[in-house]
């Protein structure tokens, strides 16, 4: 059985007006290529999101692990698919890095496929992009990126790849069964600048693309240290703090007594006004990884004298 999906005619027609010809596509599933009995790449448990993070390294993405659909064109039109990270979705990885990507490609019948990843709304910035080579079609291809990636979960990231030329008729770009999370695990483009949900456009295509990241933790440890111009002082005078924290690429001062009483620069100066002894702590921080370094009765104000 294959699915037309009529509808993307319509939405194009609309969306992309620099577009004269029609983008119909087509899928393939899995008993279609190999019979009922099916052949399937089954991968350990998806993990989409883990706000409760206890590992270094995890693959992350919206498709269940399995194989089973194939998306193509049936008019040879080049296409991009990805899976889409928004704002805030990758919080719990925030300064991790994008150390590998695999994605599944359903059957041969393209000129070549172009790995890509981009950052920005609507993919507006490609940070990465490479032929690949070797695939071995209906089995992983895992790519070790050349350069990490690091993540930023106040920007919206993109993972996916280009198929050039494809074969009318053929299905190159993997998919599982479904159901898509859709606008993140089923965007696809024709020009990487409009995109649109495949599922949207048509819901019997409402399935998740094979694409997966490997998000590498920060292993750089975190120590948080510093020291002040002068510790005893008398009412009225200032403090220069010196930051001597190693690994970290944020930092969070609180100044018991002191103004300002809060703080994120690296070398903050501090007013203390009122007599007393007060404490002083720092929190480095880089993405998951964080120290605190808190100094109890470090700065002593003394009385200023006068009549």
């Amino acid at each position: 059985m294959k699915l037309k999906l009529t509808t993307i005619l319509l939405v194009f027609s609309v969306a992309i007006s620099g577009f004269s010809q029609s983008m119909p596509f087509e899928s393939k599933s899995i008993q279609e290529k190999y019979g009922e009995n099916g052949k399937k790449n089954i991968l350990s448990g998806p993990i989409n999101h883990d706000n409760n993070r206890d590992m270094d390294d995890v693959w992350l993405h919206w498709d269940s692990g399995n194989n089973e659909n194939g998306i193509g064109t049936n008019d040879g039109s080049t296409f991009t698919v990805a899976a889409h990270w928004e704002v805030g979705d990758l919080s719990a990885y925030n300064g991790d890095k994008i150390s590998k990507v695999r994605v599944l490609i359903f059957e041969e019948g393209y000129s070549s496929i172009v790995l890509k990843i981009w950052t920005g709304a609507n993919a507006s910035n490609l940070v990465y992009q490479k032929q690949l080579t070797g695939i071995n079609v209906g089995t992983w291809k895992e790519t070790i990126l050349s350069n990490d990636i690091l993540i930023n979960s106040n920007q919206e990231l993109w993972v996916g790849y280009t198929v050039f030329n494809p074969i009318a008729g053929q299905f190159p770009a993997g998919a599982d069964e479904g159901p898509a999370n859709r606008g993140r695990g089923d965007m696809i483009s024709f020009d990487e600048s409009t995109w649109f949900s495949l599922a949207d456009a048509n819901p019997d295509l409402d399935y998740n693309w094979n694409i997966q990241f490997l998000a590498t933790g920060n292993t750089t440890p975190v120590t948080a240290d510093f020291s002040a111009s002068q510790t005893s002082i008398t009412a009225g005078e200032s403090v220069t703090f010196t930051n001597l924290s190693s690994g970290a690429d944020s930092y969070t001062w609180a100044f018991e007594g002191g103004s300002p009483s809060i703080s994120s620069q690296q070398n903050p100066t501090v007013t203390y006004n009122n007599e007393g002894t007060f404490n002083v702590s720092l929190t480095a921080k880089s993405g998951t990884n964080e120290d605190v370094e808190l100094k109890t009765d470090y700065i002593t104000v003394g009385s200023s004298g006068g009549p």
